[in-house]
């Protein structure tokens, strides 16, 4: 779950930097609380899913091959918010 997290939350921050994400999903950004990782989802779900068909469309297997069921995501909500907080 944490390893999943840090995928999110880096590959945001490099789209971020490329222009390809909103510069609020930088890991400058902790997005503390609740509302905080709704947003990080918000952000990550669309790009993860462009990106997976970008390389399909090359012939390549997907960048983020996983499904996130609703208590994934609430998993990954709890290592949120125990990192967020620290980045303060």
């Amino acid at each position: 779950t944490f390893a999943h997290y840090l995928h999110i939350r880096d590959t945001l921050d490099t789209a971020a930097a490329f222009g390809m994400a909103p510069a609020g999903s930088t890991l400058e950004s902790p997005l503390p609380g609740e509302v905080g990782f709704d947003q990080i989802i918000d952000w990550w779900l669309p790009l993860s899913w462009a990106l997976n068909q970008i390389n399909r469309s090359m012939g390549h297997q997907d960048l983020y091959p996983f499904v996130l069921p609703a208590t994934v995501v609430k998993k990954i909500g709890f290592v949120h918010s125990l990192v967020a907080p620290s980045a303060l």
